[in-house]
């Protein structure tokens, strides 16, 4: 649908559905009214003033200057920014609901402004940051990105903040460690520190060793040698501190990669922990895998295929046992004619998803 509306872009203008250059002519962006869901797309623009969401708000390949977001503080809008470039990205104190920035290049002098909110999830995956940035959220998942230059989250709070698997190439600045102002849930696992972090600590030794017990806890080998390497970066670990730390494991008996020592408890964390976190997911595969038997299952029993012995005695019961061994063995030999088709092409898709599964599943494994 094409945006409508009077020729003054001082006036407001009503939009829905999908708008690019033909559609939505300008180059300094008017006052607009979001009516139900509208994604721009190709769009060169700069000064936009966001007011009225009602619904999804989406960004595809489009290049702004200066993003305003406003929002009245009833309604709980989707807002998404992909593959686009981004100068100056704010939004404001009543601003809730969740925002995702995917595979996107934001600079300027305030990437992300945001007010203390109360309600509010930001998801930046993939993204590159050329400047620093403010946040204030309960979750902050900054997964999969790259920080090319100064990236300073010392103004910034919140409740978690994931930077699994992202890349620091020059400075990444954590806020302070104060008495008030603690990091619940830092999540570090696969960082690559190319350049360096920053953590100030107060010189009160009890804040020092109140963070520096916190590796303790960390479940995985690399999210604990990131937060060490960030420790001893900034002059705050040493030797009497691994002590310290080997001390904490033996009291909450558990060994030194983090996990605990009894054999079932130290089994069901490993396994846990591969099956958690943000990068690539096994339960997302195996997850489908299930769906892909279940769906042969259903075809095979709605054409009454099956396997000429009658193994469970129930022709539902019979149908999944078929695709469960189609989809792991390529059965194409024990049945004929169109069966042989169906089960070959369950096999090919099993096989392909079972290396998926093993590769991801290695992956997660030897972190």
């Amino acid at each position: 649908m094409e945006a409508d509306g009077p020729d003054s872009v001082t006036d407001a203008i009503e939009v829905s559905g999908k708008l690019g250059p033909d559609q939505f002519p300008y180059t300094q962006f008017p006052k607009i009214l979001v009516k139900g869901e509208v994604e721009f797309i190709g769009l060169r623009v700069r000064d936009v003033d966001l007011t009225g969401i009602t619904g999804n708000v989406k960004f595809t390949d489009c290049s702004i200057d200066g993003l305003k977001v406003t929002d009245d503080g009833k309604a709980h809008p989707g807002f998404i920014i992909d593959s686009c470039s981004v100068t100056g990205l704010k939004l404001n104190a009543n601003f809730s609901g969740k925002v995702s920035i995917l595979r996107t290049r934001l600079g300027g002098m305030s990437v992300f402004q945001c007010s203390r909110f109360t309600d509010l999830e930001i998801k930046e995956t993939n993204c590159e940051y050329v400047n620093a940035t403010e946040m204030h959220a309960d979750c902050i998942d900054l997964a999969l990105s790259r920080f090319v230059q100064l990236f300073d989250m010392n103004n910034s709070s919140f409740g978690t903040l994931n930077l699994e698997d992202t890349i620091v190439l020059e400075t990444f600045r954590l806020p302070a460690y104060e008495k008030n102002r603690s990091i619940p849930s830092l999540i570090l696992n696969g960082i690559t520190l190319n350049g360096k972090m920053i953590l100030e600590i107060p010189g009160d030794s009890r804040f020092e060793r109140e963070l520096i017990s916190t590796m303790y806890r960390i479940n995985n080998s690399s999210g604990m040698a990131a937060l060490r390497a960030i420790l001893e970066s900034n002059r705050k670990f040493s030797a009497a501190d691994t002590e310290f730390i080997y001390q904490k494991r033996k009291e909450a008996d558990k060994d030194d990669t983090g996990f605990e020592t009894n054999d079932f408890r130290r089994a069901m964390n490993r396994l846990s922990y591969v099956f958690s976190g943000n990068g690539m997911r096994p339960t997302f595969t195996l997850g489908w895998m299930v769906v892909v038997m279940l769906f042969f299952a259903a075809v095979y029993s709605v054409l009454g295929i099956s396997l000429s012995t009658d193994v469970t005695g129930n022709g539902i019961l019979n149908s999944i046992y078929l695709s469960i061994i189609s989809f792991f063995i390529c059965n194409i030999f024990s049945i004929g004619g169109t069966g042989m088709i169906l089960t070959a092409v369950e096999g090919i898709i099993g096989i392909l998803m079972m290396l998926f599964f093993t590769v991801i599943l290695t992956r997660k494994l030897i972190r």
